[in-house]
């Protein structure tokens, strides 16, 4: 499976534009796809028309301090064919506050999406506009690879150079 994951430190970048496109499209080409919402803001989940996350979104997968009481294949929501969505919801702030006591913490979304890793092609997740724990754990389960838009102006690439950095302290300490 192929992970991607969608991360810049700006809000209103095209993120969640550029993560539903990709993931709409190549499903139409064929691909198994799974869009992950691993943004407490939702807007992924909002977007794809799921208005009923709560109790069965990412964060009831992660958990926080604790693994979470669910599993990937648990909540994943299937939105037409080849296409399906992990949701979020704002209790998904709470986890990631959890994830930071939490030993392993940058793999734990890379281990929950290894259980449904079988039955896809290709996996995108759309992260938050932070460099926080959420972002550096799709980091970690993409192995790196990211989009990012082209032609930044100079916030732009503060946060490009910001998300380098942490993505160059926290992928040589994540577990293959």
């Amino acid at each position: 499976m192929f992970i991607l994951a969608i991360a810049i430190q700006k809000g209103g970048s095209g993120k969640t534009t550029t993560a539903q496109a990709l993931g709409v499209g190549l499903a139409k080409l064929g691909r198994r796809m799974l869009l992950v919402d691993a943004d407490p803001q939702a807007s992924l989940t909002e977007a794809r028309g799921v208005t009923d996350a709560a109790g069965r979104s990412l964060a009831e997968v992660l958990g926080g301090a604790q693994p979470g009481h669910l599993s990937m294949g648990e909540i994943l929501r299937p939105l037409g064919e080849r296409l399906s969505l992990v949701p979020s919801d704002i209790a998904l702030a709470v986890t990631e506050m959890g994830l930071v006591s939490r030993m392993g913490r940058e793999n734990v979304l890379k281990r929950a999406l290894a259980t449904v890793e079988p039955d896809l092609d290709v996996t995108i997740s759309d992260c938050p506009p932070s460099l926080e724990l959420l972002t550096v754990a799709a980091l970690t389960a993409a192995r790196g690879q990211s989009v990012l838009d082209d032609a930044p102006d100079n916030k732009q690439a503060q946060s490009y150079w910001n998300l380098a950095r942490v993505v160059d302290q926290w992928l040589p300490n994540a577990q293959a």
